[in-house]
C-alpha cells in the first residue's frame, strides 16, 4: 500500500496487515484504496467497492485484552486493600509491625487470575471475543470452586 499518513513526510510504503473478516478477499494487488490514520496508523481500509476493513492497529482489536487486562488489575487492587484493611484493623493504623502471610480474598483471587486468562487468551486468538470469554468464565468458576472448597474444608475442621 503506498500511503502517506499524517505524520510521515514522503511518499513510503506501509505494510498493513488485515485480520479475517467479510470482504478482505476483495483486495486484489495493484488495487487503489483509501486508508484511514489514527495515532500515525492506518486503522481502516476502503476499497473501491465501499467495503470498509479493519486493520490489525484498529484501537477496537485491543480493547479487550485491555478489558481483560483491567479486571485482573482491579482484582490486585481489590486484594491490596483488603490486606491493608485488615492488618490495620487488627493493629495499629500508623505504626510500624512485623510482616505477616497476607490473608487474601477470594474474590481478588478469582478476578486476577480469570483476567489474566482472558488477556493472554484474547491476545492469542485475537479477533474472536469468545475463545477469551469461555477462558475467563472457566477459570473462574474452577478457580472460584477451588477455592471455596479450601475455605469450607478449613472451617469445618
Amino acid at each position: 500500500m503506498s500511503a502517506v499518513a499524517p505524520q510521515v513526510r514522503g511518499n513510503d510504503n506501509d505494510r498493513v496487515t488485515v485480520p479475517e473478516q467479510p470482504g478482505q478477499d476483495q483486495i486484489r494487488d495493484g488495487m487503489q484504496l483509501t486508508a484511514v490514520y489514527y495515532g500515525g496508523n492506518p486503522v481502516l481500509l476502503e476499497l473501491s467497492s465501499d467495503t470498509v476493513l479493519e486493520t490489525a492497529q484498529h484501537p477496537r482489536r485491543s480493547t479487550p485484552t485491555l478489558g481483560y487486562l483491567a479486571i485482573g488489575l482491579f482484582g490486585m487492587g481489590v486484594f491490596a486493600v483488603q490486606v491493608g484493611w485488615r492488618n490495620g484493623r487488627r493493629r495499629s493504623w500508623w505504626r510500624s509491625v512485623d510482616y505477616e502471610q497476607p490473608n487474601g480474598g477470594l474474590i481478588s483471587a478469582v478476578l486476577f487470575f480469570a483476567g489474566m486468562a482472558g488477556m493472554v487468551t484474547q491476545t492469542a486468538v485475537g479477533t474472536s471475543r469468545w475463545p477469551a470469554v469461555i477462558a475467563f468464565l472457566v477459570v473462574a468458576g474452577v478457580l472460584g470452586s477451588l477455592l471455596m472448597l479450601r475455605k469450607r474444608r478449613q472451617v469445618a475442621s
